[in-house]
Protein backbone atom coordinates (compact mmCIF):
# COMPACT_ATOMS: atom_id res chain seq x y z
CA UNK A 1 0.00 0.00 0.00
CA UNK A 2 3.07 2.49 1.10
CA UNK A 3 3.51 2.49 -3.25
CA UNK A 4 0.41 2.60 -4.44
CA UNK A 5 -0.04 5.66 -1.91
CA UNK A 6 1.80 7.31 -5.23
CA UNK A 7 -1.43 6.31 -7.19
CA UNK A 8 -4.15 6.97 -4.91
CA UNK A 9 -5.17 8.26 -1.54
CA UNK A 10 -6.05 6.62 1.39
CA UNK A 11 -9.97 7.14 0.87
CA UNK A 12 -10.52 7.54 -3.09
CA UNK A 13 -12.01 4.37 -4.88
CA UNK A 14 -12.06 6.45 -7.99
CA UNK A 15 -9.77 7.80 -10.88
CA UNK A 16 -9.28 11.62 -9.17
CA UNK A 17 -6.39 13.61 -8.78
CA UNK A 18 -4.84 14.06 -5.55
CA UNK A 19 -3.53 17.23 -4.02
CA UNK A 20 0.12 17.75 -3.99
CA UNK A 21 2.13 16.16 -0.53
CA UNK A 22 2.69 19.81 1.35
CA UNK A 23 3.34 18.20 4.92
CA UNK A 24 5.84 20.09 6.81
CA UNK A 25 6.78 20.31 10.18
CA UNK A 26 3.47 21.59 11.51
CA UNK A 27 1.69 18.63 9.74
CA UNK A 28 -0.10 15.76 11.05
CA UNK A 29 2.19 12.68 10.32
CA UNK A 30 4.07 11.90 7.18
CA UNK A 31 1.58 9.48 5.36
CA UNK A 32 -1.82 7.94 6.47
CA UNK A 33 -0.83 4.45 4.92
CA UNK A 34 -1.22 1.55 7.29
CA UNK A 35 -1.74 -2.45 7.33
CA UNK A 36 0.43 -5.26 8.54
CA UNK A 37 4.30 -4.45 7.85
CA UNK A 38 4.62 -6.84 5.49
CA UNK A 39 2.79 -4.34 3.55
CA UNK A 40 3.71 -0.95 4.94
CA UNK A 41 7.11 -1.52 5.43
CA UNK A 42 7.48 -0.61 8.67
CA UNK A 43 8.38 -1.82 11.64
CA UNK A 44 7.60 -0.94 15.18
CA UNK A 45 11.43 -1.41 16.26
CA UNK A 46 10.89 -2.60 19.70
CA UNK A 47 13.22 -5.63 21.30
CA UNK A 48 11.54 -8.81 22.17
CA UNK A 49 10.25 -8.45 25.98
CA UNK A 50 7.67 -10.47 28.37
CA UNK A 51 6.91 -8.38 31.42
CA UNK A 52 5.28 -11.79 32.69
CA UNK A 53 1.32 -10.81 33.04
CA UNK A 54 2.45 -7.79 35.26
CA UNK A 55 -1.08 -5.40 35.08
CA UNK A 56 -0.41 -1.78 32.89
CA UNK A 57 -3.58 0.38 33.93
CA UNK A 58 -4.20 3.99 31.73
CA UNK A 59 -5.98 6.02 32.78
CA UNK A 60 -8.87 7.35 30.52
CA UNK A 61 -12.55 9.53 30.17
CA UNK A 62 -15.28 7.65 29.98
CA UNK A 63 -16.22 9.30 26.85
CA UNK A 64 -13.58 8.09 24.34
CA UNK A 65 -13.36 4.75 26.81
CA UNK A 66 -14.38 3.00 23.42
CA UNK A 67 -10.90 3.91 21.31
CA UNK A 68 -9.08 2.76 24.14
CA UNK A 69 -10.89 -0.87 25.11
CA UNK A 70 -13.12 -3.24 24.98
CA UNK A 71 -14.45 -6.09 26.83
CA UNK A 72 -15.30 -8.44 24.36
CA UNK A 73 -15.92 -8.66 20.52
CA UNK A 74 -19.67 -8.07 19.16
CA UNK A 75 -19.05 -7.73 14.98
CA UNK A 76 -18.37 -4.49 15.29
CA UNK A 77 -15.51 -3.74 12.92
CA UNK A 78 -14.06 -0.65 14.68
CA UNK A 79 -14.96 -2.64 18.57
CA UNK A 80 -13.24 -5.97 17.76
CA UNK A 81 -10.35 -3.75 15.66
CA UNK A 82 -9.90 -2.20 19.04
CA UNK A 83 -10.15 -5.91 20.91
CA UNK A 84 -7.73 -7.03 18.40
CA UNK A 85 -5.08 -4.51 19.08
CA UNK A 86 -5.11 -4.92 23.14
CA UNK A 87 -5.26 -8.71 22.94
CA UNK A 88 -2.14 -8.36 20.28
CA UNK A 89 -0.24 -6.00 23.16
CA UNK A 90 -0.86 -8.34 25.73
CA UNK A 91 -0.21 -11.10 23.89
CA UNK A 92 3.09 -10.36 22.72
CA UNK A 93 4.47 -8.45 25.98
CA UNK A 94 3.36 -10.45 28.44
CA UNK A 95 1.16 -7.70 29.76
CA UNK A 96 -2.56 -7.74 31.37
CA UNK A 97 -4.37 -4.01 29.87
CA UNK A 98 -6.04 -2.45 32.53
CA UNK A 99 -8.71 0.93 31.94
CA UNK A 100 -9.87 3.17 34.43
CA UNK A 101 -12.20 5.79 33.32
CA UNK A 102 -13.41 8.78 34.96
CA UNK A 103 -16.47 10.82 33.92
CA UNK A 104 -16.02 14.43 32.29
CA UNK A 105 -17.73 16.73 34.37
CA UNK A 106 -20.44 19.00 34.08
CA UNK A 107 -20.50 21.58 31.34
CA UNK A 108 -18.94 24.10 34.07
CA UNK A 109 -16.36 21.44 35.86
CA UNK A 110 -14.93 19.34 33.35
CA UNK A 111 -11.93 17.67 34.01
CA UNK A 112 -11.69 18.38 37.46
CA UNK A 113 -12.92 14.94 38.81
CA UNK A 114 -9.63 14.14 36.53
CA UNK A 115 -7.06 16.57 37.99
CA UNK A 116 -8.11 15.64 41.31
CA UNK A 117 -7.47 12.09 41.15
CA UNK A 118 -4.32 12.66 39.06
CA UNK A 119 -3.53 15.38 42.10
CA UNK A 120 -4.45 12.08 45.03
CA UNK A 121 -2.17 9.74 43.10
CA UNK A 122 1.08 12.06 43.13
CA UNK A 123 0.51 12.86 46.48
CA UNK A 124 0.26 9.01 47.73
CA UNK A 125 3.38 8.99 46.27
CA UNK A 126 2.67 5.38 44.92
CA UNK A 127 1.42 6.03 41.67
CA UNK A 128 -1.36 3.83 40.18
CA UNK A 129 -1.44 4.99 36.64
CA UNK A 130 1.38 3.55 33.87
CA UNK A 131 -0.52 6.14 31.12
CA UNK A 132 -3.22 9.12 31.34
CA UNK A 133 -5.12 10.41 28.54
CA UNK A 134 -7.11 13.61 29.65
CA UNK A 135 -8.44 15.76 27.51
CA UNK A 136 -6.25 18.51 26.31
CA UNK A 137 -8.56 21.71 27.41
CA UNK A 138 -8.07 20.15 31.27
CA UNK A 139 -4.64 21.58 32.15
CA UNK A 140 -3.69 18.33 33.54
CA UNK A 141 -0.01 18.53 31.93
CA UNK A 142 0.37 22.10 34.01
CA UNK A 143 0.48 20.49 37.44
CA UNK A 144 4.26 19.08 37.29
CA UNK A 145 2.87 15.53 37.53
CA UNK A 146 4.24 13.95 33.93
CA UNK A 147 7.94 12.70 32.91
CA UNK A 148 9.56 14.21 30.03
CA UNK A 149 8.78 11.61 27.07
CA UNK A 150 11.70 13.23 25.54
CA UNK A 151 13.92 11.50 28.74
CA UNK A 152 12.66 7.72 28.20
CA UNK A 153 13.71 4.98 25.48
CA UNK A 154 11.80 3.34 23.43
CA UNK A 155 9.48 6.24 22.02
CA UNK A 156 9.86 7.17 17.97
CA UNK A 157 7.90 10.18 17.73
CA UNK A 158 9.46 10.82 13.99
CA UNK A 159 7.43 7.52 12.86
CA UNK A 160 3.89 8.15 11.22
CA UNK A 161 1.83 6.23 14.11
CA UNK A 162 2.63 9.65 16.26
CA UNK A 163 1.50 13.58 15.20
CA UNK A 164 4.38 15.03 14.53
CA UNK A 165 2.46 18.22 14.34
CA UNK A 166 0.85 18.12 18.28
CA UNK A 167 4.02 16.64 19.66
CA UNK A 168 6.37 19.34 18.13
CA UNK A 169 3.87 22.23 19.23
CA UNK A 170 4.41 20.59 22.83
CA UNK A 171 8.01 20.32 22.58
CA UNK A 172 8.84 23.27 24.72
CA UNK A 173 12.63 23.42 25.45
CA UNK A 174 13.75 20.07 25.55
CA UNK A 175 10.17 19.06 27.12
CA UNK A 176 7.49 17.29 26.04
CA UNK A 177 5.12 15.96 28.79
CA UNK A 178 1.87 14.89 26.80
CA UNK A 179 1.87 13.52 23.08
CA UNK A 180 -0.59 12.06 21.23
CA UNK A 181 -0.35 9.43 18.72
CA UNK A 182 -2.67 7.24 16.74
CA UNK A 183 -4.08 5.34 19.98
CA UNK A 184 -6.33 8.29 20.37
CA UNK A 185 -8.81 9.01 17.46
CA UNK A 186 -10.78 12.10 18.17
CA UNK A 187 -7.95 14.24 17.37
CA UNK A 188 -9.34 12.95 12.91
CA UNK A 189 -13.13 13.64 15.11
CA UNK A 190 -12.14 16.99 15.93
CA UNK A 191 -10.83 18.00 12.31
CA UNK A 192 -12.67 21.43 10.60
CA UNK A 193 -13.99 21.14 7.26
CA UNK A 194 -17.12 23.04 5.04
CA UNK A 195 -19.48 20.86 3.92
CA UNK A 196 -21.58 21.80 0.84
CA UNK A 197 -25.06 20.75 0.01
CA UNK A 198 -25.26 19.04 -3.25
CA UNK A 199 -28.41 19.46 -4.62
CA UNK A 200 -28.24 22.67 -3.97
CA UNK A 201 -25.15 23.12 -5.69
CA UNK A 202 -27.09 21.64 -8.73
CA UNK A 203 -30.02 23.93 -8.12
CA UNK A 204 -27.68 26.86 -8.73
CA UNK A 205 -26.12 25.48 -11.53
CA UNK A 206 -22.58 25.91 -9.87
CA UNK A 207 -20.27 22.73 -10.58
CA UNK A 208 -19.48 20.78 -7.15
CA UNK A 209 -16.01 22.70 -6.03
CA UNK A 210 -13.67 19.73 -5.64
CA UNK A 211 -12.02 20.83 -9.58
CA UNK A 212 -10.95 23.82 -7.56
CA UNK A 213 -8.99 22.55 -4.65
CA UNK A 214 -7.24 20.21 -7.44
CA UNK A 215 -6.66 23.29 -9.19
CA UNK A 216 -5.99 25.89 -6.16
CA UNK A 217 -8.72 28.01 -6.74
CA UNK A 218 -10.69 27.20 -3.90
CA UNK A 219 -9.96 30.48 -2.56
CA UNK A 220 -11.92 32.21 0.36
CA UNK A 221 -13.22 34.54 -2.07
CA UNK A 222 -14.55 31.64 -4.29
CA UNK A 223 -16.52 30.27 -1.20
CA UNK A 224 -18.15 34.16 -0.25
CA UNK A 225 -18.86 34.40 -4.25
CA UNK A 226 -21.04 30.73 -3.67
CA UNK A 227 -22.51 32.01 -0.65
CA UNK A 228 -23.48 34.95 -1.98
CA UNK A 229 -25.29 33.36 -4.98
CA UNK A 230 -27.32 31.08 -2.92
CA UNK A 231 -28.51 33.57 0.06
CA UNK A 232 -32.19 34.55 -0.51
CA UNK A 233 -34.69 36.22 1.28
CA UNK A 234 -32.93 36.36 4.70
CA UNK A 235 -34.43 38.66 7.88
CA UNK A 236 -31.51 39.43 10.40
CA UNK A 237 -34.30 38.08 12.88
CA UNK A 238 -36.16 35.93 10.55
CA UNK A 239 -37.90 32.93 12.18
CA UNK A 240 -35.94 29.43 11.32
CA UNK A 241 -39.81 27.85 10.45
CA UNK A 242 -39.75 29.97 7.37
CA UNK A 243 -39.12 27.66 4.64
CA UNK A 244 -38.43 30.62 1.95
CA UNK A 245 -34.70 31.79 3.62
CA UNK A 246 -31.38 30.51 2.78
CA UNK A 247 -27.98 31.50 4.26
CA UNK A 248 -25.22 31.06 2.03
CA UNK A 249 -23.13 30.13 5.28
CA UNK A 250 -23.60 28.45 8.73
CA UNK A 251 -20.35 29.49 10.28
CA UNK A 252 -19.85 28.02 14.07
CA UNK A 253 -17.14 29.31 16.32
CA UNK A 254 -14.91 26.14 15.79
CA UNK A 255 -15.66 26.44 11.73
CA UNK A 256 -14.43 30.54 12.09
CA UNK A 257 -10.90 29.39 14.23
CA UNK A 258 -10.33 26.72 11.71
CA UNK A 259 -10.83 29.60 8.72
CA UNK A 260 -8.60 32.46 10.11
CA UNK A 261 -5.79 29.64 10.72
CA UNK A 262 -6.64 27.96 7.22
CA UNK A 263 -6.27 32.33 5.67
CA UNK A 264 -3.06 32.24 7.34
CA UNK A 265 -3.45 33.52 10.87
CA UNK A 266 -0.62 32.58 13.80
CA UNK A 267 -0.84 33.31 17.20
CA UNK A 268 1.99 31.53 18.66
CA UNK A 269 5.67 31.01 16.94
CA UNK A 270 8.76 29.45 18.57
CA UNK A 271 11.92 30.70 18.60
CA UNK A 272 15.34 29.45 18.11
CA UNK A 273 15.47 28.21 21.20
CA UNK A 274 12.09 26.41 21.49
CA UNK A 275 10.20 28.23 23.90
CA UNK A 276 6.96 29.83 22.87
CA UNK A 277 5.80 33.46 21.95
CA UNK A 278 2.49 34.86 21.32
CA UNK A 279 1.67 37.79 18.73
CA UNK A 280 -1.76 38.56 17.72
CA UNK A 281 -0.70 42.44 15.98
CA UNK A 282 0.91 40.78 12.77
CA UNK A 283 0.01 42.61 9.04
CA UNK A 284 -1.47 38.77 8.19
CA UNK A 285 -3.90 38.38 11.03
CA UNK A 286 -4.89 42.16 10.73
CA UNK A 287 -5.45 41.02 7.02
CA UNK A 288 -8.02 37.60 7.75
CA UNK A 289 -9.68 40.06 10.80
CA UNK A 290 -10.81 41.93 7.36
CA UNK A 291 -11.66 39.51 4.84
CA UNK A 292 -13.62 37.52 7.57
CA UNK A 293 -15.32 40.86 9.24
CA UNK A 294 -15.73 42.39 5.94
CA UNK A 295 -17.91 38.83 5.33
CA UNK A 296 -19.54 38.22 8.10
CA UNK A 297 -20.92 41.44 8.15
CA UNK A 298 -21.44 42.34 4.74
CA UNK A 299 -25.49 43.22 5.18
CA UNK A 300 -26.86 40.99 3.52
CA UNK A 301 -26.79 37.96 5.60
CA UNK A 302 -25.18 35.48 3.59
CA UNK A 303 -23.32 34.00 6.86
CA UNK A 304 -25.14 32.63 9.46
CA UNK A 305 -22.95 32.95 12.14
CA UNK A 306 -24.09 29.86 15.46
CA UNK A 307 -22.35 30.75 18.82
CA UNK A 308 -23.49 33.33 21.82
CA UNK A 309 -26.83 34.08 20.19
CA UNK A 310 -25.12 36.30 18.05
CA UNK A 311 -26.94 38.75 14.99
CA UNK A 312 -30.61 37.08 16.51
CA UNK A 313 -30.25 33.83 15.55
CA UNK A 314 -32.47 32.80 18.51
CA UNK A 315 -30.68 29.69 19.02
CA UNK A 316 -29.68 30.81 22.84
CA UNK A 317 -26.27 30.81 24.69
CA UNK A 318 -25.22 27.62 22.48
CA UNK A 319 -24.09 26.69 19.40
CA UNK A 320 -26.61 23.93 19.28
CA UNK A 321 -25.47 21.59 16.49
CA UNK A 322 -28.62 19.77 16.12
CA UNK A 323 -30.56 22.81 15.08
CA UNK A 324 -27.60 23.97 12.28
CA UNK A 325 -27.62 20.60 10.96
CA UNK A 326 -30.97 20.06 10.37
CA UNK A 327 -30.95 23.67 8.86
CA UNK A 328 -28.10 22.64 6.29
CA UNK A 329 -30.17 19.14 5.71
CA UNK A 330 -33.12 21.36 5.19
CA UNK A 331 -32.00 23.16 2.19
CA UNK A 332 -31.56 26.33 4.56
CA UNK A 333 -27.53 27.09 3.62
CA UNK A 334 -25.09 26.18 0.74
CA UNK A 335 -21.96 25.67 3.39
CA UNK A 336 -21.82 24.12 6.76
CA UNK A 337 -18.38 24.97 8.65
CA UNK A 338 -17.72 22.48 11.44
CA UNK A 339 -16.08 19.70 12.55
CA UNK A 340 -15.87 15.90 10.90
CA UNK A 341 -18.06 14.71 14.03
CA UNK A 342 -20.52 16.89 12.76
CA UNK A 343 -21.00 14.02 9.75
CA UNK A 344 -22.60 11.70 12.48
CA UNK A 345 -25.72 14.21 12.70
CA UNK A 346 -25.63 14.63 8.75
CA UNK A 347 -25.49 10.86 8.45
CA UNK A 348 -29.14 10.74 9.46
CA UNK A 349 -30.42 13.39 7.83
CA UNK A 350 -32.00 13.49 4.47
CA UNK A 351 -29.24 15.30 2.67
CA UNK A 352 -26.48 14.77 -0.30
CA UNK A 353 -23.19 16.82 0.84
CA UNK A 354 -19.64 17.19 -0.07
CA UNK A 355 -17.04 17.75 2.03
CA UNK A 356 -13.83 20.29 1.32
CA UNK A 357 -10.80 21.52 3.35
CA UNK A 358 -11.30 25.29 4.23
CA UNK A 359 -10.57 27.84 1.55
CA UNK A 360 -7.19 29.40 0.43
CA UNK A 361 -6.72 32.99 1.18
CA UNK A 362 -5.44 33.48 -2.49
CA UNK A 363 -4.44 31.44 -5.46
CA UNK A 364 -0.45 31.82 -4.36
CA UNK A 365 -1.06 30.20 -0.75
CA UNK A 366 1.53 27.52 -0.29
CA UNK A 367 -1.38 25.20 0.66
CA UNK A 368 -4.83 24.71 2.30
CA UNK A 369 -4.53 24.72 6.37
CA UNK A 370 -6.68 22.89 8.60
CA UNK A 371 -7.01 22.34 12.31
CA UNK A 372 -8.89 20.62 15.35
CA UNK A 373 -10.68 21.70 18.12
CA UNK A 374 -8.64 18.90 20.09
CA UNK A 375 -8.05 15.55 21.34
CA UNK A 376 -6.63 12.92 24.00
CA UNK A 377 -2.63 12.81 24.92
CA UNK A 378 -0.58 10.55 26.77
CA UNK A 379 1.43 11.03 29.44
CA UNK A 380 3.72 8.91 31.93
CA UNK A 381 3.48 10.25 35.72
CA UNK A 382 6.85 11.11 37.32
CA UNK A 383 5.73 9.17 40.36
CA UNK A 384 6.39 6.41 38.44
CA UNK A 385 9.41 4.37 39.46
CA UNK A 386 12.48 4.58 36.49
CA UNK A 387 11.49 0.69 35.56
CA UNK A 388 7.92 1.50 35.47
CA UNK A 389 8.70 4.63 33.21
CA UNK A 390 10.82 2.79 30.77
CA UNK A 391 7.66 -0.18 30.97
CA UNK A 392 5.25 2.71 29.94
CA UNK A 393 7.14 4.21 27.30
CA UNK A 394 7.53 0.39 25.51
CA UNK A 395 4.02 -0.34 25.73
CA UNK A 396 2.57 3.08 24.87
CA UNK A 397 4.86 3.10 21.77
CA UNK A 398 3.36 -0.51 20.93
CA UNK A 399 -0.28 0.49 21.66
CA UNK A 400 0.12 3.59 18.61
CA UNK A 401 1.91 1.50 16.33
CA UNK A 402 -0.70 -1.17 16.09
CA UNK A 403 -3.19 0.94 16.30
CA UNK A 404 -1.87 3.08 13.64
CA UNK A 405 -1.90 -0.66 11.75
CA UNK A 406 -4.87 -2.79 12.70
CA UNK A 407 -7.27 -0.15 14.26
CA UNK A 408 -6.95 3.22 12.25
CA UNK A 409 -7.69 1.58 8.75
CA UNK A 410 -11.04 0.52 10.07
CA UNK A 411 -12.04 3.99 11.55
CA UNK A 412 -11.53 5.35 8.02
CA UNK A 413 -12.91 3.12 5.81
CA UNK A 414 -16.03 2.37 8.05
CA UNK A 415 -16.81 5.33 10.72
CA UNK A 416 -15.39 7.98 8.27
CA UNK A 417 -15.63 7.06 4.41
CA UNK A 418 -18.80 4.58 4.11
CA UNK A 419 -20.78 6.09 7.30
CA UNK A 420 -20.73 9.17 5.83
CA UNK A 421 -20.24 9.69 2.89
CA UNK A 422 -19.40 7.01 -0.44
CA UNK A 423 -18.46 9.86 -2.59
CA UNK A 424 -15.11 9.30 -3.47
CA UNK A 425 -14.43 12.84 -3.79
CA UNK A 426 -15.32 13.52 -0.28
CA UNK A 427 -13.04 10.30 0.54
CA UNK A 428 -10.48 11.99 -0.63
CA UNK A 429 -10.66 15.75 0.98
CA UNK A 430 -10.95 13.98 4.14
CA UNK A 431 -7.24 12.23 3.68
CA UNK A 432 -6.26 16.08 3.04
CA UNK A 433 -8.24 17.46 5.67
CA UNK A 434 -5.60 15.38 8.13
CA UNK A 435 -2.36 15.32 6.45
CA UNK A 436 -2.23 19.00 6.38
CA UNK A 437 -3.59 19.56 9.95
CA UNK A 438 -1.96 22.57 11.43
CA UNK A 439 -1.42 22.62 15.13
CA UNK A 440 -1.69 26.50 16.84
CA UNK A 441 0.00 26.06 20.57
CA UNK A 442 -2.53 29.43 21.41
CA UNK A 443 -5.75 27.63 19.63
CA UNK A 444 -4.85 24.51 21.03
CA UNK A 445 -4.31 25.98 25.06
CA UNK A 446 -6.64 28.87 24.59
CA UNK A 447 -8.22 28.55 27.77
CA UNK A 448 -4.61 28.55 29.56
CA UNK A 449 -2.69 31.09 27.55
CA UNK A 450 -4.71 34.56 27.52
CA UNK A 451 -7.82 33.18 25.61
CA UNK A 452 -5.96 35.00 21.89
CA UNK A 453 -7.97 32.74 19.47
CA UNK A 454 -11.16 33.93 21.52
CA UNK A 455 -10.40 37.62 20.93
CA UNK A 456 -9.01 37.36 17.88
CA UNK A 457 -12.71 36.06 16.72
CA UNK A 458 -14.09 38.63 18.84
CA UNK A 459 -12.82 41.17 17.12
CA UNK A 460 -14.65 39.67 13.69
CA UNK A 461 -18.14 39.79 15.30
CA UNK A 462 -17.83 42.49 17.05
CA UNK A 463 -16.07 44.64 14.19
CA UNK A 464 -13.25 45.95 16.35
CA UNK A 465 -9.21 46.91 15.09
CA UNK A 466 -7.20 43.79 16.17
CA UNK A 467 -4.22 45.71 16.87
CA UNK A 468 -6.73 47.53 19.76
CA UNK A 469 -7.75 44.42 21.08
CA UNK A 470 -4.03 43.18 20.67
CA UNK A 471 -2.96 45.94 22.61
CA UNK A 472 -5.29 45.31 25.61
CA UNK A 473 -5.00 41.86 26.06
CA UNK A 474 -1.39 41.28 25.55
CA UNK A 475 -0.10 41.78 29.02
CA UNK A 476 -2.78 39.38 30.41
CA UNK A 477 -1.96 37.17 27.47
CA UNK A 478 1.98 37.05 28.05
CA UNK A 479 1.64 36.80 31.80
CA UNK A 480 -0.63 33.23 31.05
CA UNK A 481 1.42 32.18 29.04
CA UNK A 482 4.18 32.30 31.64
CA UNK A 483 2.09 30.41 33.91
CA UNK A 484 1.41 28.04 31.63
CA UNK A 485 4.82 27.61 30.55
CA UNK A 486 6.10 27.13 34.36
CA UNK A 487 4.07 24.71 35.26
CA UNK A 488 4.59 22.18 32.07
CA UNK A 489 8.22 22.54 32.77
CA UNK A 490 8.31 22.13 36.56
Amino acid sequence: MLALLCLFSLFACGETATPEDTTDTQTAGESLTQGSEETTGLTLGLPEKNFGGESFTVFCREARASQFFSEDQNGSLLNDAVFARNAKVEADYGIDLEFVTCTDGGSSNKGVEFNNKLTADFQSGDAEFDVVAPDYYWGCETKGYFANLLDLPYFSFDKPWWWKGWNDCFTIGDRLTSAVGWFTLDIVQGMEVVYFNKDMMADLSIDEPYKLVYDREWTIDKMIEMSKTATVNVGKNGPLDNNSYCYGTILHYMGAWSMMFGLGARIAEYNAEGTVELDLGTPKNDEVVTVLTDWIHSGDCNVFYAANNEFGHNLGNNEKPQDTAEMFAADHALFYCYGIKAAELLAGMDVKYGILPPPLANAEQEKYVTTTFGTSYFSIERGLSDARKERAAFILEALNYYSYTMVKDVYYENNLKLRYSSDPQTSDMLDYVVENAYIDFAHITDNYTGGLRSVMLSAIINKMSLSTVWRANQKQAKNKLAEYIEGYLK
